[in-house]
């Protein structure tokens, strides 16, 4: 996700911004629980096998919005900086969001947001911890669609020139603001339905639903509740940023957290 500035890099800045990457898609993102779909897919009938992938063969995943109406703005200004606290049995990291400005890419703006990672990880292959500092120079590498609220990720993800992957979940990837945030309110439920492209063969894995089921004080802020599967959010009622995130195991343990712990706001402990 983060891309470096266009200066000259030595090998091990190059390797600290793949282990960034490694953090921010298995660390504090949250994929892997949310977007398993609340509804199974169909088995195969009269037990049909999978045929030998040719070549040309296409995969692709679709994620499309069910009852997501953007109700507010989204919250950001130039100078604002947003920091997080991650914590999970093989994880101990720090994240930062900092709003650098607004850039108008092929006619339309964004708020450009530089990130960062920093804290250690641990690998389970070679049962060792690595420790990883900031950035020296962080870059600009997330971009929220000011008119939509649609966040994107720039393409080629070092020096690259165009946005891709826009849209509304993007939970494979660590943010202060979800867009599908922006949509929710008292009593809300939305949802996305998760499609399969296959060869140009679409189908569908189900639908994942998030549902507001109340309201909770975290870190002194008013917050809405939404539960999705195995994780919940607290989501800041004023300006929609996340406070914070849990995701549970099934017996009902928690095994990841993040919690915010910076913003341009009062918080408390």
């Amino acid at each position: 996700m983060l891309k470096m500035n266009k200066k000259k890099q030595n090998p091990g800045t190059w390797l600290k911004v793949a282990i960034i990457v490694i953090v921010v898609v298995l660390i504090l993102g949250i994929l892997m629980v949310i977007t398993r779909p609340s509804e199974r897919p169909a088995k195969p009938e009269n037990n049909q096998t999978q045929e030998p992938r040719k070549q040309g063969y296409s995969y692709g995943f679709e994620e499309i919005p069910v009852n997501l109406t953007i109700n507010t703005e989204l919250p950001f200004k130039e100078g604002q900086e947003y920091v997080y606290k991650a914590k999970s049995s093989t994880s101990d990291v720090m994240s930062s969001f900092n709003v650098a400005g607004i850039r108008e890419i092929n006619g339309t703006k964004y708020y450009a947001i530089m990130a960062d990672a920093w804290g250690k990880i641990y690998f389970e292959p070679d049962d060792v911890w690595e420790t990883f500092e900031k950035l020296e120079h962080p870059v600009e590498s997330i971009f929220y669609n000011i008119e939509t609220g649609e966040v994107c990720e720039r393409n080629p993800p070092i020096g690259g020139d165009r946005l891709i992957k826009c849209g509304f979940f993007r939970e494979n990837v660590g943010l202060p603001l979800y867009p599908w945030m922006l949509a929710i309110g008292d009593n809300v439920s939305l949802g996305k339905r998760i499609n399969v492209n296959e060869n140009g063969h679409v189908s569908s894995l189900g639908l994942v639903t998030y549902k507001v089921v109340g309201r909770e004080t975290l870190r002194g802020r008013d917050c809405f509740k939404v539960v999705a599967n195995d994780a919940a959010f607290w989501v800041d009622a004023e300006t929609r940023i996340m406070v914070g995130w849990v995701m549970y195991k099934d017996n009902g343990e928690i095994s990841s957290e993040e919690i915010l712990i910076k913003a341009p706001f009062p918080l408390t402990e």
